[in-house]
């Protein structure tokens, strides 16, 4: 199965990239907007930006821990730099508030960690094998994050 680097890219790094800008925009005018009030309360200080930081705190749990923290590394990595290798599947984890992305096929699925021989790659999706597959992967090699795979066996 292949998947598209841009589709990475998109989902997977100027997505979240604009939800912290978004809500940091939003910090940045409830600032502005508590330093043009005429009053300086704790209660106005909450009203103009406390919320505002609500919505900053949880765009970036929501999108560091899953998303960035592979993906980030996408500012320097092209889909040229991919290698391959080959290995068993030792176990598949779900991607905690991966971002969603589409195959090939306009399925919408969510990434998973895949061990196989002891290292770690992120894919879009572990649909299609299982723990104890042999796998061919095309993979970048500073995010580990797989472009292709393809079951073989021995």
């Amino acid at each position: 199965m292949d998947f598209d680097y841009n589709v990475y890219v998109r989902a997977g790094l100027v997505s979240p990239l604009c939800m912290v800008a978004f809500s940091l925009c939003h910090v940045i005018a409830g600032c502005i907007s508590f330093a043009k009030a005429k009053t300086h309360t704790t209660l106005d200080f909450i009203q103009h930006v406390g919320l505002c930081l609500i919505i900053l705190v949880v765009f970036l749990y929501v999108t560091v821990p899953s998303a960035l923290k592979y993906t980030v590394h996408l500012f320097h990595e092209k889909e040229a730099d991919a290698i391959c290798t080959e290995g068993t599947v030792t176990s598949i984890t779900t991607v905690r508030n991966s971002p969603r992305y589409s195959t090939n096929e306009d399925n919408i699925v969510r990434a998973a960690i895949v061990c196989v021989n002891g290292m770690n790659y992120y894919f879009m999706t572990a649909d299609g094998f299982a723990v104890g597959d042999f796998l061919v992967i095309k993979y970048l090699p500073n995010s580990h994050i797989v472009l292709s795979w393809k079951s073989t066996y021995g």
